[in-house]
């Protein structure tokens, strides 16, 4: 796999104008789709939220994701290989599984101390009740009494998310993305995005850095797999600890709201940016074989 210099070649100016009205349109999906969802939210704030009412509805958002998204870009570039151009049809190695896991796990501590960078950013009475509707749905979602409630919960919230996200921002995104700009920007942009369609700004720094790690695995993998999967598990295991062990939950939760020593952020930092460069240069060294 050949790294992409910073400075990267723009593509034919004929495909150019094409690819990055394809890629606005892919900003605004879904964008409109998180505003709609929560807005219709909106009156039910004070009153008893209806648990199958907002499972509908996040399955729902994820389907037309899914549909819009395969829709984006097919329309225009109809002649190509979804399945080829997503690299669905590429499937990472154990090795890279087994570092994606390890990279995603040390990125918990980085992802704390984002949290509490982020809590110096100052948003306004929109985005705050934005993030009041949308913790008290997650709240309602995630109060899981029975087994079913559990795998009902990890469905929506970790295998559903994961496939439609990553399609959408890493799959298709992140690809038209790099055919216009350098690979390092097109992560980026792509990790800023699906942070912001997600319209919970207090977590906006977390998550941003979580997209471009995802972005990256996507990248130097060369496979759309791996971020699915480390996405699902990153989801999943949340909600398994919360199911299983709520009082290590709770636990966890007042964890992430202390300081994190910067000499563990670091640590922390290394090991993701090792692992990142060990898949890259496996992929590689598989390539050259």
């Amino acid at each position: 796999m050949k790294l992409i210099p910073l400075i990267g070649m723009l593509p034919k100016p004929s495909n150019f104008s094409l690819q990055l009205i394809v890629s606005i349109l892919v900003i605004l999906v879904p964008v409109t789709i998180s505003i709609l969802s929560s807005s219709s939210l909106k009156g039910a704030v004070n009153v008893e939220l209806d648990v199958t009412m907002l499972r509908l509805n996040a399955l729902l958002s994820h389907v037309m994701l899914l549909m819009l998204s395969f829709g984006l870009f097919y329309l225009p570039f109809h002649k190509m290989k979804f399945i080829s151009f997503s690299l669905f049809d590429k499937w990472p190695s154990w090795t890279a599984v087994l570092i994606g896991i390890l990279i995603i796990g040390f990125s918990i501590p980085l992802v704390a101390f984002l949290m509490k960078l982020n809590e110096a950013i100052q948003i306004g009475e929109f985005l705050k009740q934005e993030e009041g509707i949308r913790k008290q749905m997650l709240e309602v979602i995630t109060d899981m009494k029975t087994p079913v409630d559990l795998v009902i919960t990890l469905f929506l919230l970790a295998v559903v998310p994961a496939f439609s996200e990553e399609i959408m921002f890493r799959g298709i995104f992140q690809r038209l993305l790099h055919n216009v700009m350098n690979v390092h920007f097109a992560v980026i942009i792509a990790g800023f995005v699906f942070s912001a369609i997600h319209l919970q700004f207090e977590g906006f720094l977390p998550r941003w850095f979580l997209g471009i790690v995802l972005g990256y695995l996507f990248y130097y993998s060369q496979s759309i797999w791996l971020p699915i999967l480390i996405h699902a598990i990153f989801n999943g295991h949340q909600i398994v600890v919360k199911y299983f062990f709520p009082d290590m939950y709770a636990q966890m939760e007042d964890a992430s709201k202390e300081d994190i020593p910067f000499y563990l952020a670091a640590f922390a930092s290394v090991v993701v940016a090792s692992g990142l460069y060990f898949i890259a240069k496996s992929h590689k060294k598989t390539e050259n074989e």
